[in-house]
């Protein structure tokens, strides 16, 4: 079974008793259940064998799919009635009117539309008719001969054909009224506000005898919703209290009371049966399969009465339908990623499908050029650009290939292959083998890290379709495709468009704003994007969880992290503004530009080694550019997923963080060359990674809060503004150090205030500010240029068995530490007991190979991406 297909039986899998908002279905639902229409059906029948020409419609929502499909198709052929159903006015359709056209232009335009008809319905005809077909007979002279006036011909969802083919539809018309002097009876079935295209000087030209109307009216009367929510068969206890087991009848009452209110106090289009589906479905899914109760409206509808309650309930139900498509794709086993990029192009293409309270239709090719990210695919070489191009349509094609007649797949019916599960089919095939481009630009982002900008594209596309299918799987939107590369996307009903809106704003950032979720699950690189999560909502995603590969580049973050770990990210530019870090780590970042302001650090990591705590056959390992072995099983799960070619997950993999490239899995044991790592119970560590530019900005430091920097490398790191800090660094190589008061702070506070260890670290150019009070250790480091501008009094600075040069206002080292460099050279010095042998020439080399800026290697990036999975 394909993953796609495995999805959509989870959706379809509920057992709710009760149809939803959402039309009947002939086959799922009994014409026992269409409660309240039986008047209804006899007089369609007596007016259908009246008349030659029957045309059905009714307002959205009043049931009229319903009754057709369940009711009056089902009786006509109980009755002994071939009925010839034709509701698919799609691409193929469209298709064929052109096929038609050009190689029948001399027919006249009934026979034109006998073609299209034939076509469209070979399939569906019985098989008398079918062999009339073969005998070179006409579709309308063989139903006519075959069955005569036991012969119903359905065109329902005509308005389809009105708006997208309207040449054929003047065929149409035309064979209907051909059709009109045969015995065979037609029902045209549309909404009500296209019926007047019928009318007129283009439209049916009947007799007055030979086509009436038929208007299905809602349903009002209060004993019909009462059978609708209790069942045509009424079972209860005998304290009388439960219905069908599914709803107590106090539960029954109060929905009809509620019923009889609002067709006192509210508007007709405030209730109808969409409404009362949706209240009946939304109560069964909250209720989670046992009996809904009386109380249970009060618990999820906060004592809503009358209209207000019918109101919120369709409203609901569209997020609840929503939602179960969300939940789904866990158990079916698509990655979390592609969820939630699917529930964010969910909330864009929202917001496009309805204004003012009333749907707006959209080709599925606009929509996607109005919410998808092409980040970077306009900068593309043109052959890269057709490339993604290609890529783009060939995923369409798929899409259209695995919708069977337009409508939600179900069960046996389904006739996607997994060749054709356009879910899991891989990138490259889509792109057709050709080589991708690489990422000059650094537009990509998470689990494509490195790799192709048509890559990203392509997956923002299937994620896109992702959600048109959420939405369609919901039947909250009806897909048409009325001619090749065009299809349609409408909502079923007006009504479903507030649903969404509210669905949207209760899931992210009604400002435009990104969510925790959508911002950590990219295939793009985030640029100049504000992104404040100091809520309940994004608090709980983002605790304890592990973001990889994440590119955001320039943008301002607020939220409180705790037990956070950044892997590989790119955070160049990005200010963290007014963010609490307890027990966040950094590993392998990029941190150039970076600002911390105005945050406060909460609690202390594990401490540092000291250097005797070190082994001998360690130290080697210091300095080196360190790699470290991390677990999450969800992110081995993503990056397998779509590293190409794919593999299955196995439960032994991590993923391996080096420098400079992207984190990928790999089943590594652990190497000489790996560093240990393990999360932090507090406070802010750095664990490798480059800084430049790194600025630390009035933030306070609380519950004994640290700051720790290991096995880092770059240039200019800047605490600034501060009352107090503390800040430890092991193994680092940092070339311009800054610590420093506000300019105006008093010198009056708490002793101590600054508490400042090195170890086993070379620390060039440093500059502690006038004003500071406590300590600064450098422990077994080497220190060039220090200069301490505070009182040695109030802020002592020690160097035990470190080797320093150049340093001002620390006092007299002991001879075997000061370094022999001066303005000549660089300087060599023996070893001691106390300090190795030093070559300045070699050191100076091997601090400059560790600090100097580098940008990625990206030859290295997209390899090693797409080839360390094993």
């Amino acid at each position: 079974m394909s993953l796609l297909d495995t999805w959509r039986k989870g959706v379809t899998a509920s057992d709710c008793p009760w149809a939803g908002p959402r039309p009947m279905q002939e086959g799922r639902h009994a014409a026992t259940e269409l409660i309240g229409r039986d008047d209804d059906i006899l007089r369609f029948k007596r007016l259908l064998f009246d008349t030659d020409v029957l045309v059905f419609t009714g307002a959205s929502g009043v049931g009229k799919t319903s009754m057709l499909q369940v009711g009056l198709v089902p009786g006509l052929r109980e009755s002994g009635y071939t009925v010839v159903l034709c509701n698919q006015w799609s691409r193929r359709s469209s298709e064929i009117a052109e096929i038609v056209e050009m190689t029948t232009s001399q027919l006249d335009p009934a026979d034109k539309a006998d073609r299209l008809l034939q076509a469209l319905l070979t399939e569906k005809l019985p098989v008398r008719a079918r062999l009339g077909l073969t005998e070179g007979g006409d579709l309308l002279s063989t139903l006519d001969r075959s069955y005569g006036d036991k012969c119903v011909v359905v065109l329902d969802q005509f308005e389809e054909l009105m708006r997208y083919r309207p040449d054929a539809f003047q065929w149409v018309l035309r064979w209907i009224e051909k059709a009109a002097v045969t015995d065979v009876r037609v029902v045209i079935s549309l909404r009500v506000e296209y019926e007047h295209q019928l009318g007129g000087h283009a439209g049916l030209r009947l007799g007055p005898f030979s086509q009436k109307r038929f208007e299905l009216a809602p349903i009002t009367s209060p004993e019909h919703v009462a059978r609708i929510i209790e069942g045509p068969h009424v079972r209860t206890t005998a304290s009388d209290d439960v219905v069908r087991g599914d709803i107590t009848l106090g539960a029954s009452r109060r929905i009809v009371d509620a019923w009889v209110a609002a067709g006192v106090d509210g508007m007709p289009q405030d209730r109808g049966l969409l409404h009362l589906q949706a209240l009946l479905f939304v109560l069964w899914r909250r209720v989670e399969g046992r009996r809904i109760e009386a109380s249970d409206l009060t618990r999820y509808f906060r004592h809503q009465e009358g209209a207000a309650l019918f109101h919120t309930a369709l409203a609901e139900a569209v997020a609840v339908s929503v939602d179960l498509c969300s939940q789904t794709c866990a158990s079916a086993g698509i990655p979390d990623v592609l969820t939630a990029r699917t529930k964010h192009y969910v909330r864009a293409i929202s917001a496009h499908l309805s204004s003012g309270g009333f749907k707006v239709d959209h080709s599925r090719e606009d929509l996607g050029r109005l919410v998808v990210r092409r980040d970077g695919t306009q900068d593309l070489p043109d052959q890269f650009r057709s490339t993604a191009e290609r890529a783009r349509l060939a995923l369409a094609t798929r899409v259209d290939e695995s919708i069977v007649g337009g409508s939600p797949t179900r069960g046996d019916d389904q006739k996607d292959t997994d060749n054709r599960d356009w879910l899991a089919v891989e990138r490259h095939g889509l792109m057709g083998g050709v080589e991708s481009a690489r990422d000059e630009h650094e537009l990509t982002a998470g689990v494509l890290l490195g790799r192709s900008p048509i890559e990203s594209h392509v997956e923002e596309y299937r994620a896109f379709h992702f959600a048109i299918e959420w939405l369609r799987m919901s039947q909250l939107v009806r897909i048409t495709t009325p001619e090749q590369g065009k299809t349609m996307v409408s909502l079923v009903h007006d009504l479903f468009g507030a649903g969404l809106i509210q669905w949207s704003a209760a899931v992210g950032d009604t400002s435009g704003g990104l969510t925790a979720e959508e911002a950590v699950h990219q295939f793009s690189a985030l640029r100049g994007v504000r992104m404040s999560w100091q809520n309940r909502v994004d608090e709980t995603f983002l605790n304890g969880r592990l973001l990889v590969n994440q590119r955001w580049k320039f943008c301002e973050v607020s939220a409180d992290l705790r037990d956070v770990t950044f892997v590989n990210c790119d955070l160049q530019g990005t200010v963290f503004r007014r963010c609490t870090f307890n027990g966040v780590q950094f590993v392998n970042c990029i941190l150039d530009d970076v600002e911390m302001l105005d945050c406060t650090v909460v609690g202390s990591p594990s401490p540092t080694p000291s250097s005797t705590d070190i082994p001998p056959e360690d130290r080697d390992r210091l300095g080196s550019r360190p790699s470290f072995l991390v677990d999450d099983a969800d992110v081995v799960q993503a990056l397998r997923w779509y590293a190409e070619p794919r593999q299955d997950v196995s439960a032994d993999l991590r993923i391996l963080s080096e420098p400079e490239v992207a984190a990928v899995v790999t089943d590594s044991k652990g190497s000489p060359s790996e560093l240990p790592f393990e999360r932090q119970p507090g406070g802010l560590t750095m664990f490798g990674g480059r800084l430049s530019s790194l600025k630390i900005r009035s933030c306070t430091f609380v519950r004994s809060g640290q700051i720790s920097l290991r096995h880092v490398a770059g240039t200019s790191v800047e605490f600034a503004e501060q009352t107090h800090a503390r800040l430890s660094m092991f193994d680092a190589a940092l070339r311009g150090l800054t610590i420093t008061r506000p300019v105006e702070h008093s010198q009056r506070s708490r002793p101590r205030d600054f508490v400042l260890d090195f170890t086993e670290s070379h620390i060039i150019n440093t500059w502690f500010g006038v004003g500071l009070r406590g300590r600064a250790t450098f422990d077994s480091c080497v220190v060039w240029q220090l200069f301490n501008a505070a009182d040695p009094k109030d802020f002592t600075v020690r160097t035990p068995l470190s080797r320093q040069y150049g340093a001002v206002n620390v006092g007299a080292l002991p001879g075997d530490q000061e370094l022999p460099m001066s303005a000549l050279t660089l300087g060599v010095a023996e070893p001691t007991d106390l300090a190795p042998a030093w070559d300045g020439r070699a050191s100076v080399d091997e601090a400059s190979r560790k600090i100097d800026y580098r940008r990625y290697s990206r030859e290295r990036m997209t390899d090693d991406s797409g080839g360390r999975d094993n």
